[in-house]
């Protein structure tokens, strides 16, 4: 696993944070108060009050796990978290781009340049049972880090969710993804020119997550 996240985080946290009523300000299209619906709280969530400390604990002389237990829980979450950045900071643009002749740019561009590497969710997903019993294993034979957990599990941010909940939502994502995308389409007319790429993404996505 990379052992820095990259930097910028805060604009993506920042991103996160827009409601529905704004993006109905930015337009008033049923596609983008869908797209809304893409902004799920928990990767960065995840990243920044459970990971981040983690992983800036390594440079300290007692960190509160090492390099290879931190991967046995997290697996390859930094690339999973570094796409999600790169299609926020994409959507973002999108949602901001004026429409031209009445119509907003084509959404279903942006979700094909991203969707294909949902593939990253797969060692994610396949490790989850493993990561879960180094995450337990971990708890009971590590104080210092069980009572990180507890402290950050306590902060209202967490929504009186355990990290375990907030990994288990990251499984989830790419069949909401796919929830969303029939959303997309059911709002998209046949003889639009976004129905067909919508589709095919659709098809991109039903693949990715029956494997």
């Amino acid at each position: 696993m990379t052992a820095k996240m990259r930097s910028g985080s805060g604009s993506s946290t920042n991103f996160t944070k827009l409601n529905v009523l704004t993006l109905v300000a930015l337009s008033s299209s049923t596609p983008c108060v869908v797209c809304f619906r893409f902004l799920q709280p928990e990767l960065t969530c995840t990243s920044q009050h459970f990971l981040t400390p983690i992983i800036e604990s390594l440079e300290m002389p007692n960190p509160l796990l090492d390099r290879a237990q931190l991967t046995s829980i997290f697996v390859n979450f930094i690339d999973i978290w570094n796409l999600h950045r790169s299609f926020l900071s994409s959507l973002s643009a999108h949602l901001h781009t004026p429409a031209e002749g009445g119509r907003s740019p084509p959404l279903s561009s942006i979700l094909l340049s991203h969707f294909p590497y949902l593939s990253l969710y797969s060692p994610f997903v396949t490790s989850f049972d493993t990561s879960l019993s180094s995450y337990m294993e971990l708890i009971a034979t590590k104080p210092d880090f069980a009572a990180f957990i507890t402290k950050q599990e306590a902060d209202p941010r967490c929504g009186n969710l355990k990290l375990r909940d907030w990994l288990l939502s990251i499984i989830q994502r790419c069949p909401r993804y796919l929830l969303l995308l029939k959303d997309l389409i059911s709002c998209t007319s046949t003889d639009d020119p976004e129905h067909a790429p919508l589709v095919t993404v659709h098809t991109l996505v039903s693949k990715s997550t029956s494997h």
